[in-house]
């Protein structure tokens, strides 16, 4: 994350369950451009985080 600009990178993981073999795989998917509305979305992430936590 830039601080000014504001930009950001995305790294998003979701896993794969593999049953035959009981096995779970990270599969990531890295957006690795920095933007601005990366930056933006990235705080209404924390924001909405924080207020499901503590409010």
């Amino acid at each position: 994350v830039n601080g000014s600009p504001q930009e950001a990178i995305v790294i998003n993981v979701t896993y794969e369950y593999n049953r035959q073999e009981n096995k779970i795989t990270p599969k990531p998917r890295t957006i690795n451009e920095r933007s601005e509305a990366l930056a933006k979305a990235t705080y209404e992430w924390a924001r909405a985080m924080y207020k499901d936590m503590f409010s």
